[in-house]
């Protein structure tokens, strides 16, 4: 299922859903407990997951409680490489929020593939960030995936 904030002139309001609709807020429950989110995005060359650091112990903690940072997978060649903040915005920013595509023709364990192995790459790296954490744990953010469907 697909939500649009928008209606188009061809389509009828009683098909929009919302907050209040059973299937919506089912749908936001369950996302809410999903570990992390996959959005789909026309024109990324390679998956990327996007982590948060975080102290597991919160009586040492200053003011840097939370660090974000990108991961990109190269499926090819088996390549891996860390984002740098400004590198992680600009992706970011690169990103169309417009257009909509359609889903990407990927399977689960592809998605698994790559989500673990950018897992694997940072958590050998995360020491070397230099952050003030005591003992620093990671969560899976959001999985980018390419997708070169047509426009919707």
């Amino acid at each position: 299922m697909v939500f649009y904030r928008e209606i188009r002139e061809n389509e009828r309001s009683e098909n929009v859903i919302g907050i209040g609709h059973r299937a919506f807020d089912q749908a936001i429950r369950q996302a809410l407990h999903s570990p992390g989110a996959l959005a789909c995005v026309r024109g990324l060359k390679n998956p990327g997951v996007i982590f948060q650091i975080y102290d597991e112990v919160t009586e040492h903690s200053g003011t840097l409680q939370a660090f974000t940072v990108g991961v990109i997978v190269d499926i090819d060649p088996k390549q891996i490489r860390l984002l740098t903040d400004g590198e992680l915005l600009d992706l970011l920013n690169e990103i169309s929020s417009g257009s909509r595509s359609e889903p990407p023709d990927v399977t689960q364990s592809e998605i698994e593939s790559a989500k673990s192995e950018a897992t694997a790459y940072l958590q050998n790296r995360v020491k070397q960030l230099g952050l003030p954490f005591v003992a620093p744990r990671l969560r899976v953010h959001v999985i980018l995936w390419p997708v070169s469907g047509k426009v919707r």
